[in-house]
């Protein structure tokens, strides 16, 4: 193992909340692995964040960094990426949670395999008030050569094990080479833009023991995205996977087609995983599903209206 002891960036992107970053940073903090510095970045908030968080932590390992005025998100990803210091580098929103061993099994693996480029981890679903209401399972296997992964991945959804890509493990040197993020109308599917440049040069590392807690509500990012920027930054990476897939000759003409109609069904991730398969289900069943789950009538009424308004666009 060449650097057991190499610096991880940990960024926390946030933009006028409050209410679930201490538990964000915390889960930060707690981690096994010690050699982090935690970037908080805030993009043009009208409070005060970094004054709010020094009166609460005193942990020499947490950077601030702040926009005079709110910048698209890939940009301020990007941005991100500049001040970056580590060797290592993960984006965690500012209201998620990740397990205590989740860095200490990514810098282990990739120190031990430098063909390691992406680093993906259990993801386990939790709402507003911390409730785990899916656990989205492993793979059966723990790493896997990038064009395989990207077939598994896109041409056969019944292996999605994740609903967002904003929190994976990276080296920060690929991330410059690639010119991190691309930037999608609405920031939406920039994760992924991101992730299948880097699966074109290198492996990946699926760790079952490193848990990712991703907390959907309605106020989370992609639920309030609205429907047209969705849908206007879901045609956009379509158009990225055509260029980049087709002109490389990766992937047949076919399995590209699949990967655009697929890439529909993602979409709805943004909104709730329970939609992946939407364009299979009636409006009814719709409803039944969120029964069984015990959402609350006005969330499903949300989503609904979401959906009708968000076919419009997708569709144009």
């Amino acid at each position: 193992m060449k650097n057991v002891n190499a610096l991880v960036s940990v960024v926390i992107p946030t933009l006028n909340r409050l209410n679930f970053i201490i538990e964000t940073i915390n889960s930060v903090i707690k981690q096994s692995y010690k050699n982090i510095e935690i970037i908080i970045s805030d993009n043009g908030s009208n409070i005060n964040v970094q004054s709010y968080l020094e009166s609460i932590y005193n942990d020499h390992r947490i950077r601030y960094r702040h926009n005079s005025r709110t910048v698209e998100f890939p940009i301020h990803l990007n941005q991100c990426i500049s001040f970056a210091l580590g060797e290592y580098f993960i984006i965690l929103s500012d209201d998620d949670k990740i397990s205590e061993n989740f860095i200490e099994s990514f810098v282990h693996q990739f120190e031990l395999n430098k063909n390691l480029e992406i680093g993906l981890s259990r993801s386990k679903l939790m709402d507003k008030e911390g409730f785990i209401y899916r656990d989205l399972g492993v793979y059966d296997w723990d790493s896997l050569n990038g064009y395989d992964f990207i077939r598994n991945w896109y041409l056969k959804l019944e292996n999605v094990k994740f609903i967002t890509l904003i929190t994976t493990f990276f080296r920060l040197s690929t991330l410059k080479q690639v010119d991190g993020y691309p930037n999608f109308i609405g920031g939406s599917y920039s994760d992924y833009g991101l992730v299948l440049k880097i699966l074109t040069k290198g492996d990946v590392f699926f760790s079952s023991k490193s848990i990712f807690y991703y907390r959907v509500f309605t106020e989370s990012y992609g639920l309030s995205l609205s429907p047209s920027d969705l849908a206007k930054g879901s045609n956009q990476f379509n158009n990225f996977v055509k260029k980049l897939f087709l002109k490389s000759k990766i992937l047949s003409k076919n399995e590209v087609s699949i990967i655009i109609k697929n890439v529909r069904f993602l979409t709805f991730e943004c909104y709730d995983y329970r939609l992946l398969n939407i364009y299979k289900l009636s409006k009814f069943s719709l409803f039944i599903n969120y029964i069984i789950f015990k959402i609350k009538i006005e969330e499903l009424i949300f989503i609904l209206k979401k959906y009708s308004y968000f076919k419009k666009y997708l569709n144009k």
